[in-house]
């Protein structure tokens, strides 16, 4: 079974834009550099948000943690790129106090 509410999470658009997919943010340029080996590009933001849904509605693989602010999720699974390939990914998604959906709050190349 996914983790609790995967059918209603989202993922901001500004995460993947911002971060995600920006080669020149101090944390998320190796990611995007990763995300643009397999196929993902500024140009196509909802496509990388899409796979990222994909991920957390059918991933089994996940652990739970609780803070003040919320309840954490890490998400392992398999990411199917534009490229065609299939590359492992650890996406972590937060339910905060007060909502009942999650919302991702980044992703990055999962070890095994």
């Amino acid at each position: 079974m996914p983790m609790p509410n995967a059918d209603q999470a989202v993922v901001p658009i500004e995460k993947v834009t911002e971060h995600l997919l920006n080669p020149l943010h101090p944390v998320g340029g190796p990611k995007a550099r990763w995300l643009a080996a397999l196929g993902h590009c500024l140009e196509s933001p909802k496509e990388l948000a899409d796979d990222l849904l994909g991920v957390v509605r059918i991933s089994e693989d996940f652990t739970v943690q609780s803070d003040v602010f919320g309840v954490k999720y890490a998400v392992k699974g398999s990411l199917i790129t534009p490229s065609g390939r299939s590359a492992r990914v650890l996406t972590n998604w937060m339910i905060e106090n007060d909502t009942s959906f999650p919302r991702l709050v980044s992703a990055f190349p999962a070890r095994s």
